[in-house]
């Protein structure tokens, strides 16, 4: 059993929908048929449109993602990426070192700085 694939409707459709609906010049099962939707979407439409009247923009806005503008500098990207690795590789030297002087200070002040009172406490 194949699954239906889910329709995004542009917000030109959708308008003309809603404010068929909204006109009640044809029943809600004529627009479906015309609009080749079914009944619900109109209605779903319908209520969205007499709802949020002053937000007509987020409305009718399209489900589909907006590809984002090329106007990024690439040469500013690269300059990131460069600094970005550079600091990596820096962290990769040194970690293991300040890792290695943390440990044994944390050790040192286990074993020094507390006062045990017998042997088995250490």
């Amino acid at each position: 059993m194949m699954s239906k694939k889910c329709i995004n409707y542009s917000s030109s459709f959708k308008a003309k929908a809603a404010f068929a609906a909204v006109r009640q010049e044809k029943t809600i099962s004529q627009l479906s048929f015309q609009f080749h939707v079914y009944p619900n979407l109109i209605c779903k439409m319908k209520v969205l449109l007499l709802d949020n009247l002053d937000n007509m923009e987020i409305l009718f806005r399209d489900g589909r993602k907006k590809k984002p503008k090329d106007d990024v500098d690439v040469n500013d990207l690269y300059f990131k990426i460069g600094r970005l690795e550079m600091e990596n590789d820096f962290f990769k030297k040194i970690l293991p070192k300040f890792m290695g002087r943390f440990w044994l200070s944390l050790k040192y002040e286990d074993t020094y700085l507390k006062r045990y009172d017998n042997i088995t406490e250490l």
